[in-house]
């Protein structure tokens, strides 16, 4: 984190990340659920956002704005919806920092909770 390694468990705030077998996890006493795998038998690691339904509409970012209406899915922070993928992407980007190379994200939205977001990325 901010560059440097921290052992787990962490609790900062209100979140508790810590490890348990192959999975970590990001757990928020507001609502925020984060799980992802990973290992050395798989070339894969999947990552799951799970989001409290207190938060029906209330959100915003890749993950969409959480309200079951798919018209509304691709829209930037500025409010404006897009058709292109890669313009919706570019408008969340956040500071200057490089991410690793990985394959495409490929995101679902399942009834009242935002899940599976799955990433790829080679085991070094």
């Amino acid at each position: 984190m901010n560059g440097r390694q921290y052992g787990l468990p962490q609790l900062l705030g209100k979140t508790l990340i810590r490890r348990v077998g192959n999975k970590i996890l990001v757990e928020n006493t507001e609502g925020l659920r984060v799980r992802c795998s990973f290992g050395a038998s798989s070339p894969d690691s999947i990552c799951s956002v799970t989001v409290s339904g207190w938060y029906f509409g209330k959100t915003g970012g890749l993950l969409g704005v959480y309200d079951n209406e798919p018209s509304n899915d691709f829209m930037t922070p500025m409010r404006e919806v897009v058709e292109d993928e890669d313009v919706f992407a570019e408008s969340w980007t956040v500071g200057s920092c490089s991410a690793p190379e990985e394959a495409p994200v490929v995101w679902k939205k399942k009834s009242n909770v935002v899940e599976e977001v799955h990433m790829r990325k080679e085991i070094m």
